[in-house]
């Protein structure tokens, strides 16, 4: 048998999806229902705002009409329950990967992917990193980078979308024309922001080189490339936040 919390809560849930009126719950709680009335306005506006904070990318390329709805169908089916106000958007990537839910509102791949992408880089702003010791002696990965193989390119259009630069008419060519990338997330280490590359060969080789734990020599012999341009890809890399690098190897 369920507690009387837990039964609590599932009434509040009840009500705040529009399940319950707030006179018939005030009169299980034997409260004013003038006191319930608040709570669904306030805990929607609350999801609806949180998700338009974090989604906002996503927003803009389903529209106005589409959104809405999908928001409606969010908040119905999930109901908030945690205190930290953002996390009310914690579980919308998952919910638009089911497949009534990309039936009823048109999504895609495309628009999954789009929504992780989003979801991560304010799970990345928030998480503690524990950085290197600035006097290391070998190069070091950044300790908490999310890397995703995506198979349409999400990243390069959440990128460009914030530039001005894609929109509806992009995002559909896209859809028709999937092609796969790497895209990384992680907290720069100087700003302590979130920042979003899809990773290009350079990018993908300083990872790779000290991953593997090489020496500059090694390094060299393995890209092929001169020692001079070998520092300037970890270089790059490490203005990127992606690696650090150590302090007697010098400056770009």
């Amino acid at each position: 048998m369920p507690s009387t919390y837990t039964k609590r809560m599932e009434q509040m849930h009840a009500l705040v999806r529009g399940e319950m009126t707030p006179e018939s719950l005030a009169s299980a709680l034997n409260v004013e229902s003038n006191r319930l009335a608040a709570y669904p306005r306030f805990v929607r506006n609350h999801v609806f705002d949180m998700l338009e904070k974090h989604f906002g990318c996503l927003h803009d390329l389903l529209g106005d009409r589409v959104w809405k709805e999908l928001c409606q169908t969010y908040f119905t089916q999930v109901p908030c329950q945690d205190y930290d106000l953002n996390l009310a958007a914690e579980h919308f990537p998952e919910f638009i990967l089911q497949d009534e839910i990309e039936q009823k509102h048109g999504l895609s791949v495309f628009h999954a992917e789009l929504c992780q992408l989003e979801w991560e880089e304010y799970v990345v702003f928030k998480t503690k990193v524990h950085w290197p010791d600035k006097k290391c002696a070998t190069p070091v990965l950044h300790p908490a980078v999310s890397i995703f193989e995506f198979t349409h390119t999400a990243g390069s259009f959440l990128l460009a979308w914030r530039q001005g630069q894609a929109g509806q008419k992009d995002a559909q060519s896209m859809m028709a024309a999937p092609k796969s990338e790497r895209v990384m997330v992680l907290q720069h280490p100087r700003t302590c922001m979130s920042r979003t590359y899809v990773a290009n060969a350079e990018l993908l080789l300083a990872f790779k080189v000290v991953h593997d734990g090489l020496t500059l020599a090694q390094m060299c012999d393995a890209s092929r490339l001169s020692e001079k341009e070998m520092l300037q890809v970890l270089f790059a890399a490490q203005d990127k936040g992606l690696i650090v690098l150590p302090r007697d190897w010098g400056v770009a």
